[in-house]
């Protein structure tokens, strides 16, 4: 690896994979406009022929129709924090380099060269960077990693351009 350009330490918490499974839900939920659209209105058709009627068990069937996508992601987030209990993923402090090659992540299982052909996209939480890679993992950067925001944004520039002209050059 090349000298590198952008160095962070940080220990990533339980609360750090939490954030990208929100992060990932709510960018799934802002794409799948016909998995927000299509629930409503049958849940919506499932209230009228229940209230209408006698029949309350069809209510209680379409709220808990309606209720699923956050059923789906509360048993998302307790399948994470049990594997957090049970692995202690995290505890132990990752390192991560970045230069004009990839990046390069050091952590408790060992180190990782990443090329920039690999990162698929870049994507930023309220405190989180995520390097997004094509095989459906991510790299979690807690903004805390760095000094200052400022620090933080060009960080997150430097790779969107870098992952960028590799996607480029790649098609």
């Amino acid at each position: 690896m090349a000298e590198a350009i952008f160095r962070a330490k940080y220990q990533l918490a339980l609360a750090d994979y939490v954030e990208l499974s929100h992060h990932a839900w709510r960018q799934q939920r802002a794409i799948n406009l016909a998995g927000r659209v299509g629930p409503l209105v049958v849940g919506s058709w499932f209230l009228y022929q229940s209230f209408g009627s006698d029949d309350w068990g069809l209510g209680v069937m379409a709220i808990l129709l309606l209720s699923a996508p956050l059923w789906v992601r509360w048993l998302g987030q307790w399948r994470i924090r049990k594997a957090f209990a049970m692995q202690k993923m995290g505890e132990l402090e990752t390192q991560l380099s970045v230069d004009a090659t990839g990046v390069e992540v050091t952590g408790a299982v060992g180190r990782s060269d990443i090329p920039w052909a690999a990162v698929t996209a870049v994507e930023t939480g309220r405190e989180h960077i995520f390097l997004r890679l094509r095989n459906t993992t991510a790299i979690i950067v807690p903004k805390r990693a760095f000094e200052t925001v400022s620090a933080a944004e060009n960080f997150t520039k430097f790779v969107h351009v870098h992952a960028e002209a590799a996607a480029m050059r790649t098609t």
